[in-house]
């Protein structure tokens, strides 16, 4: 007789265990903070304060408190603070096949545990200049007063309450910027883009995924390879090109729109108090409007602002909002 369950493998066991580190730093008016992150989270808070708080929780899974703590001793972040410009991270966790450090996440994963995260927290003063990049988990940030620029490679992102100019860089996932107080420049290349409330310029460029931009007051200017735009209530000049998917424009029509779609259809949602000149051409489609001959109080003035529309491949249409 064969005893099969002795031929299996014993079952492994795993436990999270979790060490903190908690760093302070006095800094002047204006200070700076470049804060890296690999996996885990990683949260930016603009306070009333007058130095910058870290806090960033190590967790790794381990068969024992001995094993775990061998791990959590070997992960370090590395953290220079000099002239009121501090960095930190990212993180470095040695590649245990060759005994150095590995720069590379599936090292971390495949050879140094599974389910290795670093979660950090840093508050900073609202004037703190902030450049933030983080690998592969949900990134935070709000309440900054200057400048910020961000990059997140994969997972979700929220910006939130920036009082600055903003550049952010989005590789994969959901991203959500609102309330920004300065001009924004967006790029994202895989996954859903939503920008709302945006005082300055807006510069939003997509690979793919679908575009959500609403409550624009200055010039707004959209480039995306595949997707749906939807755009509401943008006060500024518009310029929009895309080569694949629809776009839809909606609220009242103030300032001139540009836009060029190669393959996809175009709505045109207008407020009553709307009066501009239309200028609209398809190749292969039609181009329609469902607005009563009435709609309109008078003929728009001579310099109302142009709607222009171009689309190889697609319809168009002006309807009411």
């Amino acid at each position: 007789m064969h005893n099969f369950d002795a031929a299996l493998p014993a079952k492994e066991t795993h436990m999270q265990y979790t060490r903190t580190l908690d760093r302070t730093f006095a800094v002047a008016p204006g200070a700076r903070l470049r804060i890296a992150n690999r996996s885990g989270e990683l949260t930016v808070i603009g306070e009333d304060r007058a130095d910058i708080s870290l806090s960033a929780q190590i967790s790794v899974h381990a068969e024992s408190q001995r094993d775990a703590d061998r791990q959590l001793d070997d992960i370090q972040i590395p953290i220079s603070a000099r002239d009121d410009h501090v960095e930190v991270g990212p993180p470095e966790y040695p590649d245990r096949r060759s005994g150095g450090v590995s720069l590379l996440m599936g090292f971390v994963v495949g050879f140094h545990g599974l389910g290795t995260r670093v979660n950090m927290v840093a508050r900073v003063p609202r004037d703190c200049v902030v450049s933030a990049e983080h690998r592969s988990g949900p990134l935070r940030i709000s309440g900054l007063g200057a400048g910020l620029r961000a990059e997140s490679r994969s997972g979700r992102s929220e910006v939130t309450e920036v009082a600055g100019d903003v550049t952010f860089e989005s590789r994969s996932g959901t991203t959500e910027i609102r309330r920004i107080d300065g001009d924004l420049e967006v790029e994202s290349r895989s996954g859903r883009l939503e920008v709302e409330g945006v005082s300055g310029k807006t510069t939003v460029r997509s690979r793919s995924g679908s575009v959500v931009i609403s409550d624009i007051d200055g010039p707004l200017v959209v480039e995306s390879r595949a997707g749906r735009i939807q755009i509401e209530d943008a006060r500024g000049a518009m310029r929009i090109r895309s080569h694949a998917g629809a776009v839809e424009v909606r609220g009242r029509v103030v300032q001139p729109i540009d836009i060029e779609l190669h393959s996809g259809h175009v709505k045109l949602a207008v407020t009553r108090d709307s009066a501009f000149f239309m200028d609209a051409e398809t190749h292969v489609g039609s181009v329609r409007s469902e607005l009563p001959v009435n709609y309109l109080d008078g003929p728009p003035s001579d310099d109302a602002p142009v709607v222009r529309v171009r689309t190889h491949t697609g319809a168009v249409r002006v309807v009411a909002a």
